[in-house]
């Protein structure tokens, strides 16, 4: 799956596996556990749905299923990934 296809900072063909996804977490001292509180808690339905993509990522879904799962494309949430692995939202 080329989930990084248009995405800045995402080198073509790459594909981020849950285990990548946790290392983003405890670089910002987070645990993949924590991420579902912190999703119910998020102040706006943005950064809710941005957290739940984040959420299904680190337990193994792939871009494609997790936006299915949101009604979002897959390059949307690979864009999201981008922004996370960065250091945005």
């Amino acid at each position: 799956m080329e989930v990084g296809v248009g995405c800045p900072g995402v080198r073509k063909g790459l594909v981020m596996g849950a285990g990548e996804i946790e290392g983003f977490l405890e670089r910002r001292q987070l645990d993949v556990n924590d991420v579902p509180r912190r999703m119910y808690l998020a102040p706006t339905p943005r950064e809710r749905e941005h957290r739940r993509a984040l959420w299904l990522l680190a337990r193994g879904w792939t871009s494609s299923g997790t936006g299915e799962a949101l009604g979002r494309d897959p390059r949307t949430i690979g864009r999201w990934l981008s922004a996370f692995g960065n250091g945005g939202a």
